[in-house]
C-alpha cells in the first residue's frame, strides 16, 4: 500500500465524492448497512484505481526523468556493470 499511497490521497476524495453524491445524493435514507455496503465499494475502487495510476502513470513517468537526467548529466548515472 506504501507504493500506491500518493495515489490513493489524489484519488479518494474525488471518486469518494462523486459516488457518494449519485447513490446518496441530496437526502440520503440509506440504512447503516447499506453505507457500509457502499464503502466497502468505494473502497475496492479507489484502491484500483490508485493501483492503476501508479503502475500506468506514475511508474513511466519516474522512468522517463530519471533517464532524461542521465542524458543532462551522464555523471549521475550509475557505472555500467562488468
Amino acid at each position: 500500500m506504501g507504493e500506491v499511497s500518493y495515489s490513493v490521497y489524489l484519488i479518494h476524495s474525488p471518486v469518494g465524492i462523486v459516488i457518494f453524491d449519485v447513490v446518496m445524493g441530496p437526502n440520503p435514507t440509506t440504512s447503516v448497512t447499506e453505507v457500509m455496503g457502499w464503502l466497502l465499494g468505494v473502497t475496492a475502487i479507489i484502491t484500483l484505481l490508485s493501483w492503476l495510476s501508479h503502475r500506468f502513470f506514475e511508474l513511466p513517468t519516474c522512468r522517463m526523468v530519471i533517464a532524461a537526467g542521465k542524458r543532462v548529466q551522464p555523471e549521475l548515472a550509475p557505472p555500467p556493470e562488468k
